[in-house]
């Protein structure tokens, strides 16, 4: 099994054990964002690097 595969099983199974503190109120979404979406990516994607939105020339949010 690859790095990454397992990195993304840990992730979904670590998602899974905490599933109800992602959906609460409490947990915003730059947490879940820094906690489970930015990893999960760069595992994906095979980096570790931190994922920014970037803005088009007519300055929206792409």
């Amino acid at each position: 099994m690859t790095a990454a595969r397992q990195a993304i099983l840990d992730l979904v199974e670590r998602f899974a054990r905490n599933v109800d503190l992602y959906r609460s109120p409490s947990c915003n979404e730059s947490q879940a964002r820094h906690e489970f979406m930015d990893p999960f990516f760069a595992a994906l994607c095979g980096e570790k690097k931190t994922f920014r939105v970037q803005e088009d020339p007519k300055g929206r949010s792409q």
